[in-house]
């Protein structure tokens, strides 16, 4: 076995049991609105044709169905950050009780039938079954799209992605939210198509890597009505970073480019999505200059609120320790002004397109509402942007190219991370054992809630901690430590590839590219 094959095995069972433990870390209910989602998978849409015992009103509308009572039953302990989960003992597994909170055409749907596959007859594991499901969802979907990339386009996706992925993408991930599939799918799919503009000397990687961005969009898109919009702009954005490798080999890249569109304004435009961008206040008789000036001033807090800053996890009613926020923020900034030492057209225009759609939505939903930045949407609408904004910025002086960091660089940007994960995972196991009122290192001291089955509070969170740790340090090693890298020649073009195969290659030295960490020598 090759270094790079334990590399990525290392990788892959550490982002898995990382992700595992963020899933066994709150009790059911515990991600916002879970009690409609919950009661959606298990009655999908229709709800005629779910199985479920329906209720309907006199016109035979369905207007309720009946589903185990710890399915959908609100959580008790939702808001209050003082009290722990242990109220949900009280909810009867077999007791089927009416809901009359659930899909009835909001969302795109298939989302909520593919995971009905999973419902068992005991809805304890049903639902943790779910959590781990989607863990390795997003586990295996990167991994691929890694192994299809260059180097350069690896370098992206680690930085990218571990950089916004904590906390608040480790939480919703490991989740039954079909926010997790729209994290999964939007970043799978820029980053997908990113390997493929990128591969044009390989015709089984563009293949390939546009086949993972086709999946991606439809794992996006089938979840969320605004995963849908976000897929279109990413693949616009990526579209603008490669604009002359676009305009030039339009045959081999637009068709997909085109699907995944496709696919985007599909779900955005037949979904009855309503509530998306909603709000929950009704406008007051604010000026609309203050309204915007002082949403204006806010922007920055709610984008970092994806980290925990002002914002919780859950029910926003999980602090996290300012060891998350802080490390989390720091290292997701700091790339974006390190990527942004090499500037170039295509590159600025894509970062602009993305950002401008992460800045824009935010203020038109509160502008139109007259409502400021905590009285509406929540940062988490916005979660599958951001590692599109922080992977854009590192793209290098050529779209095949990246950004890369220097030793000392990497190895602060790495124990930053570990650092966040393990605060934001004790901080999130805390609030569900005790309540956060209880201060205390030992998770299982004092506690009033916890499973009955599997690794104890304490344990689990050293799982967590190493398992992200050693994922995240494998990863690492091999991003190349020079500081930045764009002196390369850029990949050959398709038609330029059988002219250039037997072609002697002048100034060849034999070695192995040092920017290929991934790649098994001679391979580039």
């Amino acid at each position: 076995m090759k270094w790079y094959h334990i590399v990525g095995v290392l990788a892959i069972v550490g982002a898995i049991l990382a992700g595992w433990s963020w899933a066994f870390s709150s009790p059911l209910t515990s991600s916002p609105d879970d009690h409609y989602h919950q009661t959606s998978i298990w009655c999908p849409p229709p709800v005629s044709e779910s199985g479920c015992t329906v209720e309907y009103d006199d016109e035979g509308s369905p207007v309720g169905v009946f589903v185990p009572q710890i399915v959908q039953a609100p959580t008790c302990y939702a808001f209050l950050t003082h009290e722990s989960a242990a109220c949900t003992r009280d909810l009867d597994p077999d007791l089927q009780v009416l809901s009359t909170r659930f899909d009835q055409g909001d969302y795109p749907g298939p989302y909520y039938r593919f995971m009905n596959v999973f419902v068992g007859t005991d809805p304890t594991w049903s639902i943790l079954v779910m959590r781990g499901f989607n863990v390795v969802l997003a586990t295996a979907l990167l991994a691929a799209i890694a192994l299809v990339m260059r180097s350069p386009g690896q370098r992206i996706l680690i930085l990218a992605t571990l950089a916004t992925v904590v906390p608040l993408g480790m939480f919703i991930i490991a989740s039954v939210n079909p926010s997790s599939w729209a994290f999964t799918g939007v970043t799978g799919t820029w980053l997908a198509v990113h390997a493929a503009l990128s591969s044009r000397d390989s015709r089984w990687r563009v293949i390939v890597a546009s086949l993972l961005a086709v999946l991606s969009a439809t794992i996006a898109a089938v979840a969320r009505a605004d995963a849908g919009a976000y897929i279109v702009v990413v693949t616009a954005a990526i579209a603008l970073v490669h604009w002359r490798a676009l305009l030039r080999y339009a045959r081999y890249v637009l068709p997909p480019l085109v699907i995944i569109a496709a696919i985007g304004l599909w779900s955005f435009l037949f979904s009855g999505q309503s509530g998306v961008l909603g709000v929950t206040t009704e406008p007051g008789g604010r000026s609309p200059l203050d309204v915007l000036f002082y949403n204006l001033m806010g922007f920055p807090g709610f984008v970092a609120g994806v980290f925990g800053v002002n914002w919780g996890l859950g029910w926003l009613d999980t602090r996290s320790h300012a060891l998350t926020y802080v490390s989390a923020t720091i290292v997701a900034g700091a790339l974006v002004i390190t990527g942004l030492r090499v500037v170039r057209l295509g590159k600025l225009l894509g970062l602009l397109l993305v950002f401008g759609t992460l800045l824009a939505l935010p203020l038109f939903v509160h502008q139109s509402q007259l409502i400021v930045i905590g009285e509406g949407i929540q940062p988490r609408y916005l979660l599958p942007l951001l590692p599109a904004v922080v992977g854009i910025a590192l793209v290098g002086a050529a779209p095949d190219r990246s950004v890369g960091l220097s030793a000392s660089q990497t190895g602060l940007v790495y124990f930053m991370l570990v650092a966040a994960n393990s605060a934001g995972l004790h901080a999130n196991i805390r609030r569900y054992v005790t309540g956060q009122d209880v201060w205390s290192f030992f998770l299982g001291r004092q506690a009033e809630w916890w499973w009955d089955f599997g690794p104890k509070p304490l344990w689990l969170w050293l799982i967590g901690s190493v398992s992200f740790a050693l994922a995240a340090l494998a990863l690492f090693l091999v991003i190349d430590s020079r500081p930045w890298v764009d002196d390369a020649p850029t990949v050959p073009a398709l038609p330029a590839l059988r002219r250039a195969r037997h072609a002697p290659t002048a100034g060849t030295t034999g070695q192995n590219d040092q920017n290929q960490p991934f790649a098994p020598p001679g391979e580039l």
